[in-house]
């Protein structure tokens, strides 16, 4: 898109009975929503300064969902809409760089003609848009405002975390729309409720004019009455999953492997969307995004109930967050960016009332970085995976074997205390190309007897997980989400090279159909072998 003369700025920040289509539209929304938000109009503001719209989202979790679904809406709606994220920055299809500038490849991208990656081999990361930084400084901000302004953006949807906040980088943002999903989280992991409570209701503070200014809170957070009392100057929409008080809250959900269906009360009347965002998390952040669309006017009229709907729909994926890989195969596969231990936890909760027969989870945690953090991953990942593969991430300077080696200090001592019984140290927890031969039966027994397995190259834990997943299984491939590239150390250099967890899952899943086609193979289990097999072999717990 080139660029044009400067117009107009808008900018959103992100924080952290049966429906009747024609409802839908005839709905009296301006009567209803100006009583409840007071018709915050955005082309009023928006013509009325030269000054950024901002609609802020802030918490430990949802933020970057909820911010794809705002921006869904926006466009849906027909605003061209800036998105500030920790997945991109950019103005509708087009990518931004940290300059605020149309983003373009300043190399050739020599993957372009792969398929995927290699096992065991570290291929170039060139000519890639790398993700953003998580936490940008405000002057950094700023440009990337300017930059949609100039283009003409309608809507910026900035996503912000606690500790952007804490550092002032949201400082000389002017917000017209601040959404709050949770505190709750961060305050478990972390421990400091009031810098994080102090942190996120510092944006709410600036919430001062009734006319303009929005607040959107979640209240079924135990923090929501803290935050509205630093709102308490500006209209609020509250949207919850179990608090019926809310305006905004789920009459029915139906949950499958492969889409959610969600009949939401809102003041104005109920809406059913059907979405291919899956789990119950993902609910609330499809709440948040109706409770934005109910707060917004436009020239005095409401955003429509139906574009509302079909800005939700039509976002049917976000990358790397509970990302649905779909090649047609019987089972599902769900790449996703849980890396701690309460994000894994909802992750795998939310997938299991999907009803899926078995969870095969892929994990690896990156070096490094949060060592302390392992173990519980390991733990979460024993509890609520049915087949664990534990894999690496980003090893770094770090040995890869030592790093999964933190992870399943977190499975319980019956499994630890078996792994520190056997001949071969260190164990059945290890990967297998580590295990001397003569001992392979003794190791695989113990494997297969506990369905967990080590396999620290990604690439190939990928493929096991893959392959070995049946009808109506789950196969979650977890840490990494949109994340395209691995770094390893390499003469004490972080090197990083091209690997994409949805790239590889497309890959393995292209090849399921031949491998079902082999008869007498019996690959749901690993290790994989022929039919009738697995019986015949020393797997004796008399040997063990």
């Amino acid at each position: 898109m080139p660029a044009q003369p400067r117009k107009k700025r808008a900018a959103g920040i992100i924080l952290d009975g049966d429906v009747d289509e024609d409802d839908e539209d005839s709905e009296d929304t301006e009567a209803v929503v100006p009583g409840l938000v007071g018709g915050l109009d955005l082309d009023k503001i928006i013509d009325s300064s030269e000054a950024a719209l901002p609609s802020t989202f802030e918490g430990s979790s949802g933020k970057t969902t909820t911010s794809w679904l705002i921006r869904g809406i926006f466009e849906e709606w027909g605003k061209l809409t800036g998105m500030v994220g920790s997945i991109e920055n950019a103005l509708y299809a087009d990518k931004l760089d940290t300059e605020g500038d149309l983003w373009a490849p300043d190399e050739a991208d020599p993957t372009l003609d792969r398929d995927c990656s290699a096992a065991f081999h570290l291929t170039p990361y060139q000519g890639k848009y790398e993700a953003p930084n998580e936490a940008p400084d405000g002057l950094e901000v700023q440009k990337l405002l300017a930059g949609m302004a100039d283009r003409g953006a309608d809507v910026a949807v900035v996503e912000c975390n606690p500790e952007g906040l804490d550092q002032g980088r949201m400082d000389h943002v002017d917000l017209n729309i601040a959404v709050f999903t949770n505190l709750a989280t961060d305050a478990a992991e972390d421990g400091d409720f009031e810098e994080l409570l102090e942190a996120q209701g510092a944006i709410f503070r600036r919430l001062t004019d009734p006319t303009t200014q929005r607040a959107i809170i979640n209240l079924d957070d135990p923090y929501a009455d803290d935050i509205r009392a630093f709102a308490a100057q500006v209209p609020v929409v509250t949207y919850a999953m179990y608090n019926k008080s809310a305006d905004v809250w789920p009459e029915k959900m139906r949950f499958s492997m492969w889409e959610t269906e969600i009949k939401v009360q809102t003041p104005v009347g109920p809406l059913l969307i059907i979405t291919p965002l899956i789990g119950r998390h993902n609910v609330y952040n499809i709440l948040a995004a109706v409770a934005v669309g109910l707060a917004v006017t436009v020239d005095g009229d409401p955003i429509p109930l139906k574009t509302i709907v079909q800005g939700i729909e039509a976002t049917e994926i976000v990358p790397g967050r509970c990302e649905v890989i779909d090649e047609d195969q019987p089972f599902g596969c769900v790449v996703d960016a849980a890396d701690t231990p309460a994000a894994l936890s909802r992750l795998m909760d939310g997938l299991r009332e999907c009803h899926p027969k078995r969870l095969i989870l892929v994990l690896g945690c990156p070096g490094e970085q949060d060592q302390g953090k392992r173990p519980f991953m390991g733990e979460i990942a024993h509890y609520k995976a049915d087949l664990v593969i534990m894999t690496n991430d980003s090893p770094r300077g770090e040995a890869p074997n030592e790093i999964i080696a933190d992870m399943v200090a977190g499975y319980p001592d019956s499994i630890l205390k078996r792994n520190a019984s056997v001949p071969y140290q260190p164990g059945f927890l290890q990967d297998p190309g580590r295990v001397d031969y003569n001992a392979l039966e003794f190791f695989w027994h113990n494997c297969y007897e506990y369905r967990r397995y080590v396999v620290e190259d990604r690439w190939t834990a990928i493929r096991w997980a893959i392959g070995s997943a049946q009808t109506d299984d789950c196969v979650v491939i977890a840490g990494r989400g949109h994340k395209d590239f691995v770094e390893w150390g390499i003469d004490g250099e972080n090197l990083r090279g091209w690997f994409d967890d949805r790239v590889e899952a497309r890959n393995a899943l292209a090849k399921v159909a031949k491998l079902w086609q082999i008869s007498g193979f019996d690959h749901a289990e690993l290790p994989w072998m022929d039919v009738g097999e697995r019986e015949g072999r020393i797997f004796n717990k008399l040997l063990v």
